[in-house]
């Protein structure tokens, strides 16, 4: 979070142990350097809170900072990744084909990005990956003739995606000839958002070092708004979907130049 929040008064640490707790269990970790930037206190302030929310058994210590003790939204996770899987399917068949052999590849997190995970295994060769889903390095290393590679960071329940504040800057140094991503929602006016605030800096980091940007997204995300604003939908090359788009969405997507591969 770019601004910081000063308390003062007696209940100053109580309040700002309360919003660290509710601020962890939204999104999945935050670091020591987080807390100290976004409250105005010292590291070593930062990591008693940290010692001390540990004690109300919420959360659990990770390196560099805290996530929570119950795997992040892992029940909203179980049940997306059983929705919808005919369409995700075709869309992942769709995405592969889009994707050249001996390609290097960056791979986003979710439901939807495991299902195109299988189809690449299933119809390309040589592929170089980057990932930030656990779950997915795990199954593309079976393939001998694909390089995987995942960045340092927290391994976060639920999703098995790795985040942490490591993770966009290790991104910014790297070259990708194609990003698949997903997204939480699409909006009308074509603004692409995303679950957690956490993922902003990693995916715009990804999407800064990739040559051509293909979002796959199934008909529920459209019309819809997540939490967190990425970016506009300009910003991708193509986009692959079940849905059909509304008219104003259409104009967008037209308007920008980007290939639709809908069905």
């Amino acid at each position: 979070m770019s601004d910081s929040i000063l308390f003062t008064g007696a209940d100053k640490k109580l309040r700002r142990q309360e919003l660290l707790l509710e601020q962890v269990l939204r999104t999945g970790y935050v670091s020591v350097e987080e807390i100290s930037r976004r409250f105005n206190v010292t590291p070593q302030t930062a990591r008693r809170d940290l010692a001390d929310l540990l004690t109300t058994g919420r959360v659990r210590r990770c390196h560099g900072g805290m996530t929570p003790a119950v795997p992040f939204d892992a029940m909203t996770r179980r049940v997306r990744r059983s929705q919808n899987t005919a369409a995700k399917r075709r869309i992942a068949d769709i995405v592969a084909d889009l994707v050249h052999d001996e390609s290097s590849v960056y791979l986003d997190s979710g439901s939807t990005m495991e299902i195109i995970a299988e189809a690449l295994a299933s119809k390309r060769r040589g592929l170089t990956v980057t990932t930030t889903s656990a779950r997915i390095a795990v199954e593309l290393s079976e393939r001998e003739d694909f390089i995987v590679h995942v960045p340092t960071g927290t391994v976060r329940g639920g999703d098995n995606s790795i985040v942490g504040e490591s993770v966009a800057p290790w991104l910014q140094e790297q070259r990708f000839d194609i990003l698949v991503m997903t997204a939480g929602g699409v909006s009308e006016d074509g603004g692409i958002s995303i679950d957690t605030p956490i993922e902003v800096p990693i995916l715009t980091a990804a999407v800064a070092a990739s040559s051509r940007v293909i979002l796959a997204v199934d008909a529920t995300k459209l019309e819809f708004m997540a939490p967190e604003r990425l970016m506009d939908i300009s910003k991708i090359n193509d986009f692959v979907t079940n849905a059909r788009l509304s008219r104003g969405l259409m104009n967008r997507v037209s308007a920008a130049g980007i290939n639709l591969h809908s069905f």
